[in-house]
C-alpha cells in the first residue's frame, strides 16, 4: 500500500482534521479557529516549499494509554502545543519553517480512538512510519528514532 493511499484511507475511516501554519500565525489562535479535538490520534506534518510541494517531516502520536486503559492528559490538542525541545511548539515550528525556507506547514489529524474506533495511536503512527519507511527508505525529516 502507498502512503497516499494510507493517508486517503484514514481521511475516509476517522474523524480528521487539517491546517496551515505560517511564521507570522498564533498557534493557539490556529489550533481554536480549526477545532483541533483534545482526543487521541495521529498527525503529521507536512513542510510546504515555496513552489508549494508538500514534504512529509513529522509522523506522531497523542495520547499515551496506560495500563488501566486510560489516557494521559496529552491529546492531539495538547501534544500540538507542548513543548519541543525546551521551547514552545509555536517557536519550535516557526524555527523549522525558517531554518527548512519552507512557506509554511501543513498539519493533518486523525482521532484514532473514540466512541466508533478503537486504535491506538501508538499503532496508527508505525503503521504510517512503516508504509512512509517503505516508500523512502529513511524516516521523515523531524523523526529522530523510533
Amino acid at each position: 500500500m502507498s502512503l497516499a493511499t494510507k493517508i486517503n484511507d484514514l481521511t475516509i475511516e476517522y474523524p480528521k482534521g487539517s491546517f496551515d501554519f505560517h511564521s507570522n500565525d498564533k498557534l493557539s489562535q490556529i489550533l481554536n479557529k480549526n477545532s483541533v479535538p483534545n482526543k487521541p490520534g495521529a498527525y503529521i506534518i507536512y513542510g510546504k516549499t515555496q513552489t508549494d510541494r508538500q514534504d512529509i517531516i513529522y509522523i506522531g502520536k497523542s495520547g499515551t494509554m496506560k495500563t488501566n486503559g486510560e489516557f494521559g492528559d496529552q491529546m492531539l490538542l495538547g501534544r500540538l502545543k507542548a513543548k519541543q525541545d525546551k521551547m514552545s511548539r509555536e517557536k519550535y515550528y516557526k524555527n523549522v519553517i525558517k531554518e527548512y525556507n519552507f512557506r509554511s506547514l501543513f498539519f493533518q489529524w486523525f482521532v484514532s480512538f473514540d466512541e466508533n474506533n478503537k486504535i491506538l495511536p501508538a499503532k496508527l503512527e508505525c503503521d504510517l512510519i512503516q508504509v512512509y519507511y517503505n516508500e523512502n527508505k529513511k524516516l521523515p525529516l523531524l523523526n529522530k528514532k523510533i
